[in-house]
């Protein structure tokens, strides 16, 4: 009795071996993988965070080059929208110009524009803005490229060329106005901020001068450089 259940046990300690058996009659043959490739064919739309806490300067680049998006039909029926549809649809309050970081006082070119480097055109600065109660800086980023997208489908010259979301940036250290715009430019969305205060009231104010300018001396100068006339007529 004792032997029969040793026997068993051995029987059931051995490991089952299946057979393997190499398929040598194959009906088809095998086809190499298609590799799949990384598209170029598009647009990047990136959101940068300012001190001016409804801004946001939002960037369309080229995916196939540092080089700002082809835009134009999308700024030409931004300006001639007199409903200002575009503007709530589209989450931007204007279309103005990129600033070149790189240059400085001593080059005489501070505000100068940032262009593309092999172009050389212009790359526009997309002012966006933020409804802070319900939207963050993504959702407007986002809400752009969905937007361009859909326009883009619809546009002979764009032929249907897509606009993709891909990051928000300085959101730990959001940066003044003017790093991203000309100061000339800051001052127009400065007058659009701040509709019912005076220049004075504003030149004063030293955080509004450090949000959109870095710093009040600055502010004060490009504000000084605009009459009273000049500044009542901006819309």
């Amino acid at each position: 009795m004792a032997n029969k259940q040793g026997t068993n046990t051995k029987q059931e300690n051995k490991k089952k071996v299946t057979k393997i058996t190499m398929k040598t009659n194959f009906s088809s043959p095998i086809k190499p993988s298609k590799k799949q490739k990384v598209s170029t064919w598009g647009n990047y739309i990136d959101v940068y965070e300012s001190l001016v806490a409804p801004i946001v300067i939002v960037v369309a680049t080229r995916m196939d080059k540092p080089e700002g998006s082809f835009i134009t039909p999308m700024v030409r029926a931004f300006n001639e929208d007199d409903s200002g549809n575009l503007s709530s649809k589209w989450k931007i309050l204007a279309f103005l110009s990129r600033k070149n970081t790189e240059s400085t006082v001593e080059d005489g070119v501070r505000n100068a524009m940032l262009k593309g480097s092999a172009s050389g055109y212009e790359w526009e600065a997309i002012v966006g803005f933020v409804d802070r109660n319900k939207d963050n800086a993504k959702d407007v980023g986002m809400n752009i490229a969905a937007e361009f997208s859909s326009f883009s489908k619809n546009d002979r010259q764009l032929k249907g060329i897509p606009f993709i979301f891909r990051d928000v940036h300085n959101t730990d250290n959001p940066l003044a106005l003017n790093q991203y715009l000309l100061d000339d430019d800051c001052t127009y969305v400065l007058k659009r901020c701040y509709q019912e205060n005076t220049k004075d009231e504003i030149t004063e104010d030293e955080e509004i001068m450090k949000d959109f300018f870095g710093s009040s001396t600055v502010g004060k100068a490009a504000l000084n450089k605009i009459t009273q006339e000049v500044w009542d007529n901006m819309d």
